[in-house]
């Protein structure tokens, strides 16, 4: 994490000088951040954070509403956000229970997400472990990643599972993630126990990394920004409703067309020979149907 922090601030263009973050970033833990923000993605520049207000307003409890929770957040100065226009819009994101959602769009009304700051925070200690929609149990970052070393034990514990937490982290800027990375498992055994007896996944087609793993592996992670998203936010001054088209070194068109490089193009003989690719002949056969003749096949002349 420090040295894409340092990537960063070394890299950053001269042209945004004003903008220029200093490091180290910001820190927060997933759970914090889901608490204060109800996103794992912040968009820092706006100041109002969630307030959990269930005990305080606990007298509109009814029977039929068991698990009743009240959140909030304060808007100051808004009053005038909420018009005709887009009342439609705010009625469907209530509905959606989705205050994240809508911190972000008084944010945007009022004009907050395009203010020219930038505000980078790590978002670390996520889960290591989630439920999908059918209640499996699946990696909630990919399922290489390790946990924090507390942890560990916690593996062979079934009921215990969901509490694990992940070497897993996300750098965020203006609301948008730029970027993830985690510290992978580096035990044989315990990468293992995770892909047989935590997910059930056969171990054929892993058996190669295993055992790479069993020779002895240091501990080793990585990190992937995305790199359009970047540009586009520097482009932006921060502005992070910049579209990556905008940015983008390659844009394509609606039918998936490079026309920079004009790709897709039909590849030639030579190169096809080059890297030893054989290619179906699509054929028209006698009664007007499409066919495939493969280079191993063979044209007989029909029998009388």
């Amino acid at each position: 994490m420090k040295l894409i922090e340092n990537i960063i601030v070394e890299s950053w263009p001269k042209e945004l000088d004003d903008l220029k973050p200093s490091a180290p970033f910001k820190r927060m833990k997933y759970l914090k951040a889901e608490r204060l923000f109800g996103t794992d993605k912040p968009d820092l520049r706006i100041p109002w954070t969630i307030e959990d207000c269930t005990s305080e307003l606990s007298f509109l409890r009814k029977r039929e509403i068991p698990n009743f929770v009240v959140k909030i957040f304060i808007a100051r100065n808004a009053d005038d956000v909420v018009n005709e226009k887009n009342l439609d819009e705010w009625s469907r994101i209530l509905q959606d229970n989705m205050l994240s959602k809508l911190r972000h769009l008084v944010g945007e009304a009022m004009h907050l997400r395009a203010e020219q700051r930038m505000e980078f925070v790590w978002i670390t200690h996520f889960p290591l472990f989630s439920r999908n929609a059918e209640g499996r149990l699946e990696s909630a970052h990919h399922p290489f990643t390790a946990p924090i070393p507390d942890d560990v034990p916690l593996l062979y514990e079934p009921n215990k599972l969901l509490s694990i937490t992940g070497q897993h982290y996300d750098l965020v800027l203006n609301g948008v993630e730029l970027g993830g990375g985690s510290i992978r498992i580096h035990n044989a055994d315990v990468q293992r126990h995770v892909l047989s007896t935590i997910y059930g996944e056969s171990l054929e087609e892993m058996e190669h990394m295993i055992k790479a793993l069993s020779y002895g592996a240091p501990p080793h992670g990585g990190f992937a920004i995305g790199l359009d998203r970047y540009v586009a936010l520097l482009f932006g001054r921060g502005n992070s409703s910049v579209p990556i088209r905008d940015v983008i070194a390659f844009p394509k068109s609606k039918e998936g067309n490079d026309l920079m490089t004009r790709c897709p193009v039909e590849a030639t003989p030579s190169q096809l020979s080059r890297y030893g690719i054989s290619v179906p002949v699509p054929v028209t056969n006698e009664v007007g149907g499409d066919g495939i003749i493969e280079e191993d096949d063979k044209i007989q002349s029909p029998t009388h």
